[in-house]
Protein backbone atom coordinates (compact mmCIF):
# COMPACT_ATOMS: atom_id res chain seq x y z
CA UNK A 1 0.00 0.00 0.00
CA UNK A 2 1.51 3.24 -0.98
CA UNK A 3 0.16 6.41 0.44
CA UNK A 4 0.36 10.14 -1.26
CA UNK A 5 1.89 12.72 1.42
CA UNK A 6 -0.46 15.35 -0.58
CA UNK A 7 -3.33 14.09 -0.86
CA UNK A 8 -3.43 10.91 1.68
CA UNK A 9 -4.87 8.70 -0.88
CA UNK A 10 -3.79 5.11 -1.20
CA UNK A 11 -2.44 2.55 -3.74
CA UNK A 12 -2.98 -0.74 -3.00
CA UNK A 13 -1.46 -3.02 -5.72
CA UNK A 14 -0.93 -6.98 -6.45
CA UNK A 15 2.53 -7.87 -7.38
CA UNK A 16 4.96 -10.43 -7.15
CA UNK A 17 7.85 -9.76 -4.44
CA UNK A 18 10.81 -8.95 -7.08
CA UNK A 19 8.45 -6.46 -8.32
CA UNK A 20 8.55 -4.59 -5.11
CA UNK A 21 12.29 -2.51 -5.45
CA UNK A 22 11.11 -0.86 -9.05
CA UNK A 23 7.84 0.41 -7.53
CA UNK A 24 9.05 1.30 -4.57
CA UNK A 25 11.83 3.80 -6.20
CA UNK A 26 9.22 4.88 -8.45
CA UNK A 27 6.80 5.50 -5.68
CA UNK A 28 9.60 7.40 -4.09
CA UNK A 29 10.29 9.62 -7.03
CA UNK A 30 6.74 10.82 -7.13
CA UNK A 31 6.77 11.88 -3.75
CA UNK A 32 4.44 8.33 -1.85
CA UNK A 33 5.99 6.81 0.58
CA UNK A 34 5.35 3.02 1.86
CA UNK A 35 2.76 2.31 4.82
CA UNK A 36 2.40 -1.36 4.37
CA UNK A 37 1.74 -4.50 2.64
CA UNK A 38 -0.69 -7.12 3.05
CA UNK A 39 -0.23 -10.44 1.54
CA UNK A 40 -3.48 -12.76 1.13
CA UNK A 41 -2.89 -16.70 1.26
CA UNK A 42 -4.88 -18.26 -1.42
CA UNK A 43 -3.22 -21.54 -0.92
CA UNK A 44 -3.41 -25.23 0.34
CA UNK A 45 -2.83 -24.89 4.25
CA UNK A 46 0.05 -26.98 4.29
CA UNK A 47 1.92 -23.70 2.39
CA UNK A 48 0.86 -21.61 5.05
CA UNK A 49 4.18 -21.68 7.06
CA UNK A 50 6.54 -21.48 4.69
CA UNK A 51 4.95 -19.01 3.02
CA UNK A 52 5.14 -16.66 6.13
CA UNK A 53 8.63 -17.78 6.99
CA UNK A 54 9.28 -16.24 2.85
CA UNK A 55 7.43 -13.30 3.21
CA UNK A 56 8.94 -12.42 7.02
CA UNK A 57 12.50 -12.69 5.40
CA UNK A 58 12.32 -11.67 2.03
CA UNK A 59 9.30 -8.91 1.76
CA UNK A 60 8.50 -7.36 5.11
CA UNK A 61 8.77 -4.33 4.75
CA UNK A 62 11.20 -1.17 6.96
CA UNK A 63 9.39 0.65 9.64
CA UNK A 64 7.41 1.95 10.09
CA UNK A 65 5.59 0.48 7.34
CA UNK A 66 3.45 -2.46 8.71
CA UNK A 67 2.91 -6.43 7.86
CA UNK A 68 -0.60 -7.94 7.36
CA UNK A 69 -0.78 -11.90 6.24
CA UNK A 70 -4.73 -13.20 6.07
CA UNK A 71 -4.81 -16.85 6.06
CA UNK A 72 -8.01 -18.93 5.34
CA UNK A 73 -9.34 -22.13 6.97
CA UNK A 74 -9.01 -24.90 7.36
CA UNK A 75 -6.28 -24.09 10.09
CA UNK A 76 -5.12 -27.81 10.68
CA UNK A 77 -7.23 -31.05 10.43
CA UNK A 78 -7.57 -31.82 13.86
CA UNK A 79 -6.84 -30.22 17.24
CA UNK A 80 -3.06 -31.29 17.17
CA UNK A 81 -1.94 -29.69 13.50
CA UNK A 82 -4.23 -26.63 14.31
CA UNK A 83 -1.86 -25.85 17.60
CA UNK A 84 1.44 -26.92 15.81
CA UNK A 85 0.36 -24.29 12.80
CA UNK A 86 -0.26 -21.37 15.76
CA UNK A 87 2.93 -22.33 17.08
CA UNK A 88 4.87 -21.92 14.12
CA UNK A 89 3.10 -18.81 12.37
CA UNK A 90 3.52 -17.42 15.71
CA UNK A 91 7.05 -17.56 15.74
CA UNK A 92 7.32 -15.60 12.12
CA UNK A 93 4.73 -13.16 12.20
CA UNK A 94 3.38 -10.89 15.78
CA UNK A 95 -0.18 -11.84 16.35
CA UNK A 96 -1.22 -8.11 14.86
CA UNK A 97 0.44 -8.76 11.94
CA UNK A 98 -1.42 -12.54 11.27
CA UNK A 99 -5.39 -12.49 10.18
CA UNK A 100 -7.28 -16.01 10.65
CA UNK A 101 -10.01 -15.09 7.61
CA UNK A 102 -13.46 -17.22 7.33
CA UNK A 103 -14.63 -16.18 4.02
CA UNK A 104 -18.59 -17.34 4.76
CA UNK A 105 -18.41 -14.25 7.37
CA UNK A 106 -18.40 -12.25 4.36
CA UNK A 107 -21.81 -13.20 2.75
CA UNK A 108 -24.26 -10.14 2.56
CA UNK A 109 -26.52 -12.18 5.44
CA UNK A 110 -23.94 -13.65 7.43
CA UNK A 111 -22.75 -9.79 7.83
CA UNK A 112 -26.01 -8.55 8.43
CA UNK A 113 -26.80 -10.66 11.76
CA UNK A 114 -25.07 -8.54 14.12
CA UNK A 115 -25.79 -4.88 12.82
CA UNK A 116 -29.18 -6.41 13.25
CA UNK A 117 -29.28 -7.71 16.42
CA UNK A 118 -27.78 -4.11 17.33
CA UNK A 119 -30.68 -2.21 15.76
CA UNK A 120 -33.10 -4.34 17.55
CA UNK A 121 -30.97 -5.32 20.59
CA UNK A 122 -34.32 -4.47 22.85
CA UNK A 123 -36.52 -6.95 21.21
CA UNK A 124 -34.26 -9.40 20.43
CA UNK A 125 -33.10 -9.82 23.86
CA UNK A 126 -36.53 -10.22 25.13
CA UNK A 127 -37.72 -12.22 22.19
CA UNK A 128 -34.97 -14.96 21.49
CA UNK A 129 -34.85 -16.81 24.77
CA UNK A 130 -36.12 -20.04 25.73
CA UNK A 131 -39.58 -18.82 26.98
CA UNK A 132 -40.39 -17.78 23.03
CA UNK A 133 -37.64 -20.20 21.02
CA UNK A 134 -38.56 -23.91 19.80
CA UNK A 135 -35.59 -24.35 18.39
CA UNK A 136 -32.77 -22.38 15.96
CA UNK A 137 -31.70 -24.15 12.45
CA UNK A 138 -29.07 -22.96 10.94
CA UNK A 139 -28.69 -24.71 7.38
CA UNK A 140 -26.16 -24.89 4.37
CA UNK A 141 -27.05 -26.92 1.41
CA UNK A 142 -25.19 -27.17 -1.94
CA UNK A 143 -26.70 -28.73 -5.30
CA UNK A 144 -22.84 -29.02 -6.47
CA UNK A 145 -21.12 -32.57 -6.18
CA UNK A 146 -16.99 -32.81 -4.70
CA UNK A 147 -16.21 -33.91 -8.38
CA UNK A 148 -12.44 -32.95 -9.67
CA UNK A 149 -12.41 -31.89 -5.89
CA UNK A 150 -12.23 -35.06 -3.71
CA UNK A 151 -8.36 -34.68 -2.85
CA UNK A 152 -9.12 -31.96 -1.09
CA UNK A 153 -12.10 -32.71 -0.20
CA UNK A 154 -11.89 -36.08 1.41
CA UNK A 155 -8.92 -34.60 3.58
CA UNK A 156 -11.37 -32.56 5.70
CA UNK A 157 -15.41 -33.82 4.95
CA UNK A 158 -18.50 -32.06 5.56
CA UNK A 159 -17.95 -31.31 9.36
CA UNK A 160 -14.15 -29.44 8.61
CA UNK A 161 -14.92 -27.92 5.64
CA UNK A 162 -18.10 -26.43 7.03
CA UNK A 163 -19.59 -26.58 10.03
CA UNK A 164 -16.64 -26.09 12.56
CA UNK A 165 -15.97 -22.74 11.01
CA UNK A 166 -18.68 -21.64 8.70
CA UNK A 167 -22.15 -22.82 10.97
CA UNK A 168 -20.13 -22.29 14.22
CA UNK A 169 -19.38 -18.92 13.94
CA UNK A 170 -23.23 -18.14 12.97
CA UNK A 171 -24.73 -19.97 16.08
CA UNK A 172 -22.14 -18.33 17.73
CA UNK A 173 -23.48 -14.67 16.34
CA UNK A 174 -27.28 -15.89 17.01
CA UNK A 175 -26.74 -16.98 20.51
CA UNK A 176 -24.05 -15.22 22.02
CA UNK A 177 -24.88 -12.02 24.52
CA UNK A 178 -24.24 -8.96 22.65
CA UNK A 179 -21.42 -7.23 24.22
CA UNK A 180 -21.62 -3.62 25.01
CA UNK A 181 -18.66 -2.28 23.01
CA UNK A 182 -17.07 -3.59 19.66
CA UNK A 183 -13.35 -4.48 21.82
CA UNK A 184 -15.93 -6.82 24.28
CA UNK A 185 -16.85 -8.45 20.90
CA UNK A 186 -14.35 -11.84 20.75
CA UNK A 187 -14.98 -12.51 24.42
CA UNK A 188 -18.27 -12.38 24.53
CA UNK A 189 -18.09 -15.16 21.45
CA UNK A 190 -16.13 -16.85 23.43
CA UNK A 191 -17.91 -17.19 26.14
CA UNK A 192 -20.67 -18.23 24.14
CA UNK A 193 -18.63 -21.25 22.60
CA UNK A 194 -17.05 -22.00 26.00
CA UNK A 195 -21.16 -22.34 26.98
CA UNK A 196 -22.09 -24.60 24.27
CA UNK A 197 -21.94 -28.60 25.07
CA UNK A 198 -20.48 -31.12 23.48
CA UNK A 199 -22.16 -32.44 20.29
CA UNK A 200 -23.46 -36.35 21.08
CA UNK A 201 -23.45 -39.06 18.88
CA UNK A 202 -26.77 -40.03 19.46
CA UNK A 203 -27.49 -36.20 18.16
CA UNK A 204 -25.46 -36.58 15.22
CA UNK A 205 -25.74 -37.65 11.77
CA UNK A 206 -23.24 -37.99 8.90
CA UNK A 207 -23.59 -39.05 5.33
CA UNK A 208 -22.49 -39.31 2.20
CA UNK A 209 -23.93 -38.68 -1.34
CA UNK A 210 -24.74 -41.96 -3.47
CA UNK A 211 -22.00 -41.05 -6.14
CA UNK A 212 -18.80 -39.71 -3.78
CA UNK A 213 -17.13 -43.14 -4.05
CA UNK A 214 -17.58 -42.85 -7.60
CA UNK A 215 -16.27 -39.53 -8.09
CA UNK A 216 -13.33 -40.37 -5.56
CA UNK A 217 -12.40 -43.35 -7.85
CA UNK A 218 -12.10 -40.49 -11.31
CA UNK A 219 -9.58 -38.59 -9.48
CA UNK A 220 -7.70 -40.92 -8.10
CA UNK A 221 -7.34 -43.92 -11.01
CA UNK A 222 -4.66 -45.20 -8.59
CA UNK A 223 -6.31 -45.77 -5.51
CA UNK A 224 -8.46 -48.87 -4.44
CA UNK A 225 -9.64 -46.95 -1.29
CA UNK A 226 -13.19 -46.22 -1.26
CA UNK A 227 -13.40 -43.89 1.60
CA UNK A 228 -16.38 -43.23 4.03
CA UNK A 229 -15.72 -39.39 4.05
CA UNK A 230 -18.84 -37.91 5.11
CA UNK A 231 -20.30 -35.12 2.93
CA UNK A 232 -23.42 -34.38 5.01
CA UNK A 233 -23.92 -33.42 8.29
CA UNK A 234 -26.43 -32.54 11.13
CA UNK A 235 -25.56 -32.07 14.64
CA UNK A 236 -28.14 -30.34 17.44
CA UNK A 237 -26.57 -28.50 19.82
CA UNK A 238 -27.03 -26.98 23.35
CA UNK A 239 -25.93 -24.01 25.60
CA UNK A 240 -26.03 -23.93 29.27
CA UNK A 241 -26.70 -20.31 29.05
CA UNK A 242 -29.72 -20.06 30.76
CA UNK A 243 -31.26 -17.80 28.11
CA UNK A 244 -31.49 -20.30 26.02
CA UNK A 245 -31.40 -23.14 28.28
CA UNK A 246 -33.16 -26.76 26.47
CA UNK A 247 -33.14 -24.86 23.18
CA UNK A 248 -31.68 -27.02 20.53
CA UNK A 249 -29.69 -25.75 17.90
CA UNK A 250 -29.55 -27.44 14.58
CA UNK A 251 -26.40 -27.32 12.29
CA UNK A 252 -26.59 -28.96 9.16
CA UNK A 253 -24.55 -28.80 5.97
CA UNK A 254 -24.42 -31.10 2.80
CA UNK A 255 -23.33 -31.49 -0.76
CA UNK A 256 -25.34 -32.49 -3.44
CA UNK A 257 -28.64 -32.09 -1.46
CA UNK A 258 -31.77 -31.03 -2.95
CA UNK A 259 -31.36 -26.86 -3.04
CA UNK A 260 -28.82 -24.94 -2.70
CA UNK A 261 -29.25 -22.36 0.77
CA UNK A 262 -28.18 -20.71 3.50
CA UNK A 263 -30.41 -20.08 6.19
Amino acid sequence: MIEDSTCSCCLNVTLAAWHLPPLLCIAAENGRVEVGRIFYFSVPPFAYVGLANNVNKHCRPDKPAWLRVAIEKPFGSDLTSAQEMASDLSAILAEDELFRVDHYLGKRGVKQIIPFREANRKLWDNAVTAEHVKRVDIAMKETEDCKSRTGFYDEYGVVRDTMQNHLTEILAFVGMDLPATDQDFHTAKSAFLASVLPAQATHTLLGQYHHYQEHFADDHPDSNEKPNTPTFGASVLHTDLPRLKNVPFVILSGKQVCSTSSA
